[in-house]
């Protein structure tokens, strides 16, 4: 009994004694080191973002709504959203349309789910996304554009 206990007490030591070391090495493992400043500009340089246009979702049959995206404005890369109505025009909750700009900002505003209402955000002279979702009275939310918009200069 005695051999049996010191078995067991020499185990749970042994066992005890690896977790504390193994807990030690990882909280002690060195930083990565980061590459040291070689003078010149210390300000980070802009990485242009890049888009990719996701999934959009076909509404219910009868629930439809339509949108159209306009290009930007030429003279003041200006992004134009109208919704056009639809089927589902009377059951919509919420209309909104997000901008992401290719500064890495991010813009939002809620369209007026009513024919013919506009609503305008201020784009950039590079690439910006723009995804519009709606939210039904049920409480659904579709994305029904994404699109990504660059700016056209006229020459």
């Amino acid at each position: 009994m005695r051999l049996k206990r010191a078995i067991h007490k020499t185990a749970f030591l042994t066992v005890f004694a690896l977790m504390a070391l193994t807990l030690i090495a990882g909280c002690t493992a060195p930083l990565p080191s980061t590459p040291p400043n070689q003078g010149g500009n210390t300000m980070g340089t802009a990485t242009p973002i890049t888009f990719t246009p996701g999934q959009t979702v076909t509404m219910p049959p009868g629930s439809e709504v339509i949108v159209q995206v306009n290009q930007k404005n030429t003279s003041d890369a200006t992004i134009s959203v109208i919704f056009s109505g639809g089927a589902g025009q009377n059951s919509v909750k919420r209309c909104e349309v997000r901008v992401t700009k290719s500064d890495g900002t991010t813009e939002t505003a809620d369209l007026k789910p009513e024919k013919q209402e506009v609503v305008t955000i201020k784009g950039t002279r590079g690439d910006d996304r723009v995804e519009v979702y709606v939210t039904m009275n049920t409480g659904m939310t579709y994305k029904i554009a994404d699109q990504v918009l660059p700016f056209w200069n006229r020459r």
